[in-house]
């Protein structure tokens, strides 16, 4: 499984197979609520999901929620990027408190790669081919139709993926993609070198490719645990589907499936408004890759 949108505790996103999780009625791990009346708006969501789930058919659910969310959240204190949504503030979700945009459910993570591709790359302006591995629901929606594109989706087993295929073996010829977009998806993969190095034969050698990931900066190298059982995986890799957290050494790795790496830190780059205007994260590194050679 890579869908890159699932959440801890399997709870699923929209697109995913599954409804909008709840965010819980007392806050996890010590939060405080970030918004005023946060526990009775909550209240008010818990309630209303289990109308929505009474009385509409399941293909509804999604859209009635994002609109409920809507009303109950809107301000102007934050902005989302991926839907330009503006709220009084993002929601709590799992060990932090102003994450999740109560419409189109991105992350800080999203948000920030949503940033970078449109301020950074070409993506919305050249020809290109691409293909975004474990698509994120939110971004697949905006970036499929556009008409510069010819895009491509893929994962191994999520329903909304155009196609569905294993990362270690991509059922393409050499050089078939100008972009290649994956981003917390290799933690999972059984062989992350060999999935590194298939990326790399099916770019174009002009292409680039964008990879983002769990990395822990207080570890010099990558800890892998293929053979723990899943409350062993997420105490020690986050979440019980991966099979290891990077190290400081993860460009290293992408190095020695024949990338050419340039870490961007774009966020720290941003100032402190813009950063927290947009809910961001300060470490939430952009890894830019290109054909090394």
């Amino acid at each position: 499984m890579w869908h890159s949108d699932r959440a801890p505790d399997s709870l699923s996103y929209p697109g995913c197979g599954g409804p909008y999780p709840s965010p819980p009625l007392t806050p996890r791990y010590g939060h405080t609520w970030p918004l005023p009346g946060e526990r009775f708006t909550t209240a008010v969501e818990w309630t209303g999901q289990r109308v929505i789930g009474r009385l509409l058919p399941e293909r509804h659910h999604a859209e009635a929620t994002g609109l409920m969310r809507a009303a109950l959240y809107r301000g102007t204190r934050v902005e989302c990027p991926c839907c330009g949504g503006r709220w009084r503030g993002f929601l709590p979700y799992w060990n932090r408190p102003n994450c999740l945009c109560p419409r189109c459910w991105s992350h800080e993570r999203h948000r920030a790669l949503w940033l970078y591709l449109r301020e950074r790359t070409n993506l919305f302006t050249d020809e290109l081919s691409v293909l975004h591995v474990a698509p994120e629901h939110l971004f697949q929606k905006r970036l499929r139709p556009l008409p510069n594109l010819r895009y491509l989706s893929a994962d191994l087993e999520a329903p909304e993926a155009m196609m569905h295929f294993d990362i270690q073996e991509i059922p393409f010829a050499d050089a078939s993609f100008d972009v290649i977009v994956c981003a917390h998806v290799l933690t999972e993969v059984p062989d992350d070198i060999r999935a590194m190095r298939e990326m790399h034969r099916v770019l174009r050698p002009d292409g680039w490719a964008i990879v983002m990931s769990a990395v822990d900066q207080t570890r010099a190298e990558t800890r892998e645990g293929p053979e723990l059982d899943a409350d062993r995986r997420r105490e020690s890799f986050l979440e019980p589907t991966n099979i290891r957290i990077y190290g400081r050494d993860f460009a290293d790795r992408l190095r020695a499936a024949g990338w050419d790496v340039r870490v961007e830190t774009y966020v720290r780059e941003l100032d402190e408004r813009t950063i927290a205007r947009y809910g961001l994260l300060h470490d939430d590194d952009i890894y830019l890759l290109r054909r090394a050679g």
